[in-house]
């Protein structure tokens, strides 16, 4: 053999050794080749490997109800007004008219915190409770997925 000869030789070797490598092998007795599940999740991610496959158990439509979620309560107002007042009442021996002036500072910032919640209450006014949602839901629901 001369050695160009050889040489095309290794690398027609060389090209059905990469080949066998990277084509999916078929299994016996099957009459085309198919990809493994594994495989094909690797060649379905291969054209963008940042792109999840979606593969979802259920149809991808809403529900016709929502979770019966309570509300997030709201955090503890005025605690150190409070310490101050609880304080003076008991170096006091719990007389209010030593305390006055702490018993009026905590009563301003409990009626600052009242209004405030008012506030939010007002601007939070477009949301609806889940039981009122569900209602809704139930009158005008989804219709179901047919596929």
């Amino acid at each position: 053999m001369e050695p160009s000869q050889s040489s095309a030789v290794i690398r027609r070797a060389r090209r059905d050794l990469a080949r066998s490598r990277t084509e999916p092998q078929s299994l016996p007795g099957a009459g085309c080749a198919m990809a493994t599940p594994s495989l094909r999740g690797r060649l379905a991610r291969f054209g963008n490997p940042r792109k999840p496959v979606l593969k979802p158990n259920k149809p991808l439509i809403l529900a016709n109800r929502v979770g019966e979620r309570s509300r997030e309560k709201g955090e503890a107002t005025c605690i150190t007004e409070m310490a101050v007042m609880m304080a003076c009442w008991k170096q006091n021996e719990f007389r209010d008219d030593a305390c006055r002036k702490e018993i009026q500072g905590f009563l301003d910032c409990a009626a600052k915190a009242q209004e405030a919640r008012k506030m939010r209450s007002i601007r939070e006014s477009g949301s609806l409770p889940p039981n009122k949602l569900n209602k809704l839901l139930q009158r005008f629901p989804n219709k179901p997925h047919l596929s």
